[in-house]
């Protein structure tokens, strides 16, 4: 199967968007272990949040359909001016659906309204969606 790249760039308004459920499977985890950024108050379920089990059930129980693949997890991510071009490097990880400013992200920066994100994650088509149409971002 071939391996496709999708990008994602948002602008400081859509920072915080959160579900990202599209067919796709995802491919080998960091490197680095991930962890929550240091914050002055976490709440007692922080410490089962991992980028294993980050929010699995399917995000709009009304509108379940049979073939999804949740996309929660560890996405790399680069902060950019909001007029530039997309970035060679990214800066590190960041766990999806967390907001880049919270600490379960494991980022906790802020982004400036003359700045946007850009996430970045590599998938493998399954198998059985061969042939068939898939939505991507």
């Amino acid at each position: 199967m071939t391996f496709s790249t999708r990008i994602i760039r948002l602008p400081i308004a859509w920072a915080s968007i959160a579900w990202l459920s599209i067919a796709w499977a995802p491919l080998a985890a960091a490197a680095e272990p991930w962890k929550p950024a240091a914050a002055p108050v976490m709440t007692r379920w922080a410490k089962d949040v991992s980028p294993d089990r980050t929010l699995p059930e399917y995000p709009r129980p009304q509108m379940v359909r049979d073939g999804w693949q949740n996309l929660n997890g560890l996405w790399d991510y680069a902060i950019a001016p909001k007029d530039g071009k997309q970035p060679q490097q990214f800066a590190g990880q960041i766990l999806v659906p967390f907001p880049i400013e919270s600490s379960l992200s494991g980022v906790m920066k802020r982004v400036e309204p003359s700045q946007q994100i850009w996430y970045r994650r590599t998938f493998k088509l399954d198998k059985a969606w061969a042939g068939k149409r898939v939505v991507g971002p």
